[in-house]
C-alpha cells in the first residue's frame, strides 16, 4: 500500500511496522546517500526517525 508520494520518492507500507522508501529514477545516488546519512545521525541522537534496515547501493 502506498503511504506517501514526494518529490524524490514513494513510501510504501512494508509489513505494518516498517516502510520501504523507493527513490524515483533519475534521483542522484549522492542525494540518496546524503539523506540516508542524515537519518542515521538523527536516529543515533535519539530523534524518532525510521531506522534503516537495508541500504541498496
Amino acid at each position: 500500500m502506498d503511504i506517501q508520494n514526494g518529490n524524490t520518492a514513494e513510501v510504501f507500507d512494508y509489513d505494518g511496522e516498517r516502510v520501504c522508501k523507493l527513490f524515483y529514477q533519475g534521483i542522484p545516488y549522492e542525494y540518496v546517500q546524503q539523506e540516508y546519512e542524515n537519518v542515521r545521525k538523527l536516529f543515533e541522537l535519539g530523534i524518532r526517525v525510521p531506522e534503516e534496515i537495508v541500504s541498496g547501493g
